[in-house]
């Protein structure tokens, strides 16, 4: 997780930040949208995003945890 980031640009494998006024490419697999209490799945999909039924909220927890240690 990279706070104080916006995000510029989703690519396939990976997103562009803007962080402190520059742009960096982080390599990416996976995009979380929080956007609100409702998705807006609809949306999402108009724009090519794909939703599927594995919730990685849990590995993404998990991985944070495991960076927070070792940093």
């Amino acid at each position: 997780m990279i706070f104080n980031s916006q995000p510029v640009e989703i690519r396939e494998k990976s997103v562009l930040l803007e962080i402190a006024g520059q742009v960096r490419e982080i390599p990416n697999d996976y995009v979380w949208v929080f956007a609100g209490g409702t998705p807006p799945n609809e949306f999402l999909q108009k724009v090519g995003v794909q939703l599927g039924p594995r919730d990685l909220t849990r590995e993404g927890s998990a991985e944070a945890k495991l960076a927070r240690r070792t940093a």
